[in-house]
């Protein structure tokens, strides 16, 4: 009730009867539903609150607890990730004290972005041959890009890096543009802006924004650039990080 009232600045969680009758009740014609309703299951101190997302999922005591930091936007939340090692497995983020940045709360969206860490995700190389895209080793892989890559005429190549991914990633892409091909064409991809508060959430959806304009000396096209680039012949193939960002979405 407090953490509602004092924190998310939403009285929706109420008290009714007193001593042991005492039960904690949502406020009439309301529902639970603001961006921080997964740290009233946080602070609840019997277990009474739980969440359905990671309810049944998984024996805590084979949870592992590594240091993190949230990116589901510029806040940069410091979080604890619990995860299995014995399935490489993420089940869920916790908030990790730090005053100076999120004190001892997330919010729900930042909560549930462990989720991107498994779906989609590409474990093995991958060849397009006959008009089909399949599996294939590593090495395989990195060496018919290799071959793609060889033809295409220098200068013409753009790196589209991303205000998602890590400044590391980010260098790396963009140092192999630069030195083995030559090109200046340096593109951002980005998360378009959310709701943010005054409590954790950034506007910018993006944790990296910063460290990509970075990596790129600080000037980077947008993806709209990108598309009128590639429509008047002035770039003729894309590196990128991501999508955060679709063409159709530029």
């Amino acid at each position: 009730i407090r953490f509602c009232d004092e924190v998310a600045g939403d009285h929706v969680l109420d008290m009714r009867e007193r001593g042991n009758t005492n039960e904690i009740v949502l406020s009439p014609g309301r529902e639970l539903d603001n961006d921080y309703t997964l740290m009233t299951e946080h602070v609840c101190p019997v277990g009474a609150l739980t969440s359905r997302d990671f309810r049944f999922k998984a024996r805590v005591w084979f949870l592992k607890s590594s240091p993190g930091v949230c990116n589901g936007c510029a806040t940069g939340c410091n979080s604890w990730v619990d995860h299995d090692p014995r399935y490489q497995r993420v089940y869920r983020l916790r908030p990790s004290d730090n005053e100076a940045v999120n004190a001892y709360w997330m919010c729900d969206d930042g909560m549930m972005t462990y989720h991107g860490f498994h779906e989609d995700r590409i474990l093995t190389g991958r060849v397009r041959a006959g008009g089909r895209v399949n599996e294939a080793p590593r090495e395989l892989a990195v060496q018919a890009a290799a071959k793609v890559l060889e033809k295409v005429e220098k200068g013409k190549l753009a790196v589209v890096l991303s205000a998602v991914h890590a400044s590391e990633d980010n260098y790396v892409l963009h140092k192999l543009a630069k030195e083995h091909f030559g090109t200046d064409h340096v593109y951002l991809t980005a998360r378009p802006d959310w709701k943010g508060d005054d409590i954790l959430r950034h506007r910018d959806h993006n944790p990296n924004r910063a460290g990509a304009l970075a990596v790129a000396g600080g000037k980077a096209k947008s993806m709209e650039d990108l598309v009128k680039d590639v429509e008047s012949g002035v770039v003729t193939a894309v590196l990128s990080l991501g999508p955060s960002t679709t063409l159709n979405e530029a």
